[in-house]
């Protein structure tokens, strides 16, 4: 009797728990249409006595449309699946017959939260949301990576993958927005995996440089490569430190440098700007003081032999439509072997075969490889090269100075550099070597050669006025006036020269240009005659004085001292405010200013090579000659 009881009472308590959950079953039924607070009461209800639908209840409740809360529905689908694995067989059949709950189920429902968070977090997204997430499903991609509880089918590895990706990205989004290299450090170490790390490095290496070395200072430089020495930007920073010391240019500042940095790329080029800079005035007591003075010098015999020829001049010679080089004793040093080649720079020369250029040095030694289509003549301290349609600058040791980025370079009258490129133009200031960061507009550029232009005008305005040896004065210059088409003199209203000539030019000193019955004379401020009115024209030179014109000839007047120059030549005009230049039958000649000659006119082409020498080209020949002893070099047979 009493074990037909105890079932009894079973049967019953079965019962009464089957009937306890019909609350969280209509609950799910006006879930089902939307009901949202009856289902929310039903499930309620049930939560305290029979928790196990009621939480499956209010997680469906907190994972609907209507009232979506992840954390909620996260906290009662956990609390479902724990009292899933202790429930009675009977009621885990009962509620997998009304709801198809089974293990599987709840994996996808797990997955489905999983998947409607991930895309809460894409909606404001932060770190910190994407690590709670990430956090809070660690386990179910745990289990998922090694299928302890879920089908192959169910992807949590790829909800993982795509939160970690999108973590990294907001978080490497906000380094980006903080600009420093310590937000790109600590990025890196907190995700080093993500997929950004290797750009993050890279800005990090990028940042690092800029701030521990923006200042520029030789300080700021060396603390960086030694407290970074793994940097790519090390060089970079070698290289600025090194100009520093170019810019100086000081033997002090050579040897500073040797002395303090001996492991520098750049030490063995620093020794022997110290070796020529001791050597400027090269002598055999010089070398022995040298070699007393820095006896640690690291390649003395090459850089000795190298001093000689560096204080040696080296000229240009043309033999067999190819250049080579002779002495001033005119013997060959450098083969007639290239298609051009320059007067020596510093100690270097442009060259070109084939119609490629570079750089050699007095060894005929390649420091720039021939591999430019022009490099031009050196100002200051830059050579200007072009390569592909590029132009960029290389400084008097053959390196780059200026990338070949730029459409064109001009070097501007005022020693800065105009470079030009897709974005616009900018300036190189060459006395800091200081590249403008912001690009010129095109009218900007012209307003600015504009200014330079009009600052040269005045400037030649200026020395020409300086340079008038017979100044005007004004209450002693006639005026001239015109009567019946002829022109005359007065002064101070009296007639000076009735109005008798063609013309009268203004008054150049104290000296006028006539003419008269078509031909032209020279008359002073007294009306005096100086020249006779039989000349074809008359010009003032400035730097010349009076050039006159006869029969298609030409020479110069001076009305002190008479013709200076006879009516003897085609072409007459100054020659570096030093000599006259004149030409005849096609060939051109040099004067004194007093009218001697220095050179026949029988050359055709007469140019600067240095201080003390000219270049001439006679019949497709070189000759140069030495200007204080009047000597002509030539090569020896």
């Amino acid at each position: 009797m009493l074990k037909q009881l105890f079932i009894l009472l079973i049967l019953l308590s079965n019962s009464t728990a089957f009937l306890a959950q019909q609350k969280s079953f209509k609950g799910m039924a006006a879930l089902s249409q939307n009901n949202f607070g009856s289902a929310l009461s039903l499930f309620r209800q049930d939560l305290e006595k029979h928790p196990l639908a009621a939480h499956y209840g209010l997680a469906s409740y907190y994972q609907s449309a209507f009232a979506l809360n992840a954390d909620s529905a996260f906290y009662y689908l956990s609390q479902f699946e724990k009292d899933w694995s202790l429930a009675e067989p009977k009621l885990k059949l009962k509620l997998s017959e009304q709801w198809g709950i089974s293990d599987l189920s709840i994996a996808r429902r797990f997955y489905e939260l999983a998947s409607l968070e991930l895309k809460s977090c894409g909606v404001n997204p932060s770190v910190e949301a994407y690590e709670r997430y990430i956090l809070r499903y660690q386990l179910f991609f745990q289990d998922a990576l090694f299928q302890d509880r879920f089908s192959s089918k169910i992807d949590f590895q790829g909800l993982y993958q795509t939160a970690i990706l999108q973590r990294d990205a907001v978080a490497y989004e906000l380094a980006l927005k903080d600009g420093s290299a310590n937000a790109m450090l600590v990025f890196v170490v907190q995700y080093p995996n993500a997929v950004q790390v290797p750009e993050a490095q890279n800005r990090y290496n990028n940042l690092l440089y800029f701030e521990k070395t923006q200042t520029g200072s030789e300080e700021a430089l060396i603390d960086f490569i030694k407290g970074f020495p793994e940097n790519p930007h090390v060089m970079e920073a070698w290289q600025r430190l090194y100009k520093l010391i170019e810019q100086q240019a000081t033997l002090e500042a050579f040897e500073h440098f040797v002395r303090t940095y001996p492991d520098a790329p750049q030490v063995k080029e620093a020794w022997k700007q110290v070796y020529r800079l001791y050597m400027q005035e090269y002598s055999l007591a010089r070398l022995e003081s040298f070699k007393t003075a820095y006896p640690d010098y690291p390649d003395f015999e090459t850089l000795k032999q190298d001093g000689a020829l560096l204080f040696m001049v080296f000229y240009p010679w043309l033999e067999n439509e190819k250049f080579g080089y002779i002495n001033q004793e005119g013997q060959l040093l450098i083969s007639c072997q290239y298609d051009d080649a320059s007067a020596f720079y510093d100690g270097l020369a442009i060259v070109s075969k084939q119609g490629k250029y570079g750089l050699i040095n007095k060894r005929n030694e390649p420091v720039v490889d021939l591999v430019y289509d022009e490099i031009l003549e050196p100002h200051d301290q830059f050579f200007i090269a072009q390569q592909n349609g590029r132009y960029g600058l290389l400084n008097q040791q053959g390196k780059t100075a200026i990338a070949f980025i730029y459409s064109d370079i001009q070097r501007l009258d005022n020693g800065q550099y105009l470079l030009e490129d897709s974005t616009g133009f900018y300036l190189l200031n060459n006395a800091a070597q200081h590249l403008s960061n912001a690009p010129m507009a095109y009218e900007e550029v012209a307003q600015y050669l504009s200014g330079l232009e009009a600052d040269a005008r005045d400037q030649q305005v200026s020395q020409e006025q300086q340079a008038s040896t017979q100044p005007v004065v004004l209450n002693t210059t006639p005026q001239v006036f015109i009567k019946n088409g002829k022109k005359g003199l007065k002064i101070n209203n009296k007639e000076l020269l009735p109005a008798s000539l063609e013309d009268i030019s203004a008054f150049i000193g104290t000296y006028a240009i006539a003419k008269k019955k078509g031909k032209y004379g020279l008359i002073d401020s007294g009306a005096k005659t100086l020249l006779n009115f039989e000349y074809s024209a008359i010009r003032y030179v400035t730097g010349l004085g009076f050039l006159i014109e006869q029969s298609g000839l030409l020479g110069v007047y001076d009305p002190a001292k008479g013709f200076l120059i006879p009516i003897a030549y085609e072409g007459i005009k100054p020659f570096e405010n030093k000599y006259i230049l004149v030409s005849l039958a096609g060939k051109d000649g040099l004067l004194e200013l007093n009218g001697k000659e220095v050179l026949a006119p029988s050359y055709q082409r007469i140019v600067r090579f240095d201080a003390q020498t000219l270049v001439l080209t006679q019949e497709q020949k070189l000759f140069y000659f030495l200007e204080g002893s009047h000597q002509f070099i030539s090569r020896k047979p």
